[in-house]
């Protein structure tokens, strides 16, 4: 089978046949096709919302109005998207996998290390930095993440729910949230073969659940997930999280077409040809003749449009239409900051002009953006034992405080800790390189003997305290071996010594 730049080249026919074991990239995948109306209305988003419609869906709308909102604002205004992917990829999301074994020495055991690597390479192939800042985004925007965990050739690959057909009000026993699907989703999809392989995408315990729902649309319109397969992200409510502040983002827009009105209006001039008059009050020019005058300066000023010509009897002078009160205030920078104030940012981080509160503002976002970490880190430590933990060996994922932001005092810090014998993987993590990556690394080093080559100075990173104190016996050995022990004190004696010296030395 020939190979195409983005791997195997297969047939339609193939194609079709695995379908159900093809993942989509998101939820849009299973309500579009070549018809474009194939969906009801309750996933039709809007063109455009007025004051009141805003107004309206804050006080009482329902979950997919305030998604929709949410989304269009993301899409069509730059300062809200700004905020929103800020926050998303905030943290690095580098994490590191634990593993735990009760067997004394148990690492030396094959098998385990076996089951590690293999924990490892799921964890790398799954792109769990990626997958996190995408969990962020989906919980920023729409208010919760939720998906479905689905088995391909006995690994879990992650798929995207609609949120408007989900929700989650009960908890396991293992303290996960368990989510609950709205099979009228199905229905949706107008087109009849696509509705088919949509299906066929999805586990067989939901297609047979469709099947009972079809027969009793008001009995089975929601089912329940299996709790280790259903996914579910908040933060502690549905809701999105910066959508109180789209209000104040439509008034920005406005004093932002009020303040360019007032820049056209700055630039504008008026030239005044004023005729003169006699000081007996006569005209010294006709009204027949200023009108000439008048149209002349049109002729003359016809290109440049920031220039307006009017005539009249008294002197010629350029007055500007700027208002140049000192009282004046810039509207902009004060909604600017109230946007910014009300999210808990700071326009410094944007647009930085003074450095003392950006620090501070760091570690708050820092402190926030953990709770959203720390349900990850639960997520993936239970899905990664559930498929390869055994009696011997169990895990935990750890993600670390890592932002974009504090990296360089992370490594210094990890290292600090480092050199007192603690974990060597954390200022790699904050370097970007990942668990699997650092062990590869540092074999391939070893093969290709980069450390007989590129000698590394003299370090606690670089030698262990069984070398040093070699090297600091051989060098004392040297010492006392060269030293002088005659009566001279050890100071040195000369080649050439003097005859006066020599004299002397007979004498004694």
């Amino acid at each position: 089978m020939a190979l195409g730049l983005k791997g195997k080249e297969i047939s339609l026919t193939e194609f079709k046949r695995n379908l159900g074991e093809l993942i989509a990239a998101d939820d849009t995948a299973y309500i579009r096709s070549s018809n474009r109306d194939i969906v009801n209305n309750r996933n039709l988003e809007r063109d455009y919302y007025s004051e009141e419609d805003v107004k309206n869906i804050l006080a009482s709308g329902s979950t997919q109005e305030k998604k929709n909102l949410s989304s269009y604002f993301f899409k069509h205004n730059s300062m809200y998207k700004k905020i929103i992917l800020h926050y998303a990829s905030f943290l690095t999301y580098q994490y590191l996998l634990v593993p735990h074994t009760p067997i004394e020495d148990g690492f030396s055991d094959p098998s385990i290390m076996l089951s590690y690597d293999d924990a490892v390479d799921f964890l790398y192939a799954f792109d769990v930095e990626n997958k996190c800042s995408y969990f962020t985004y989906k919980i920023l925007v729409e208010g919760a993440y939720y998906g479905l965990i689905k088995e391909v050739n006995k690994k879990p690959v992650l798929m995207d729910l609609p949120i408007e057909y989900c929700r989650s009000r009960f908890k396991s026993d293992d303290d996960i949230d368990v989510v609950e699907f709205d099979l009228s989703f199905f229905d949706s999809i107008r087109d009849a073969d696509l509705k088919k392989q949509v299906l066929t995408t999805y586990p067989k315990y939901i297609q047979k659940e469709y099947k009972k729902y079809l027969k009793n649309k008001q009995k089975y319109r929601w089912m329940f997930l299996n709790p280790s397969d259903g996914v579910h992200f908040n933060f502690y409510a549905e809701y999105p999280f910066f959508l109180d502040i789209i209000p104040l983002l439509q008034g920005y827009d406005e004093l932002s077409e009020i303040n360019k009105t007032k820049r056209n209006q700055e630039i504008q001039k008026i030239l005044i040809n004023e005729m003169p008059i006699t000081s007996q009050g006569e005209l010294v020019f006709e009204p027949v003749e200023a009108m000439e005058m008048h149209q002349g300066y049109k002729r003359m000023l016809k290109n440049n449009i920031d220039v307006t010509p009017l005539t009249t009897y008294a002197k010629a002078h350029v007055e500007s239409l700027q208002d140049t009160s000192a009282a004046e205030q810039n509207y902009l920078e004060q909604a600017r900051e109230e946007i910014f104030g009300v999210t808990g940012t700071s326009t410094q981080v944007f647009a930085p002009t003074t450095a003392g509160a950006i620090p501070y503002y760091l570690q708050n976002t820092l402190s926030l953006m953990r709770a959203f970490s720390r349900q990850y880190q639960q997520f993936f430590t239970i899905l990664i034992n559930r498929y390869y933990a055994t009696k011997d060996i169990r895990f935990n994922i750890i993600v670390p405080p890592i932002s974009n932001y504090n990296t360089k005092e992370f490594i210094a810090d990890a290292f600090k800790l480092a050199s007192s014998g603690y974990s060597f993987f954390m200022p790699c993590l904050a370097l970007g390189v990942g668990q699997r990556d650092l062990r590869d690394l540092k074999l391939l080093e070893g093969t290709l003997r980069l450390r007989d080559i590129l000698e590394p100075l003299h370090s606690s990173y670089t030698e262990s305290s069984k070398s040093q104190s070699e090297e600091q016996n051989e060098t004392a050995a040297e010492t006392k071996e060269n030293s002088n022990v005659d009566n001279t004190g050890g100071a040195p004696t000369k080649d050439n010594p003097s005859e006066k010296t020599i004299q002397n030395r007979e004498s004694l």
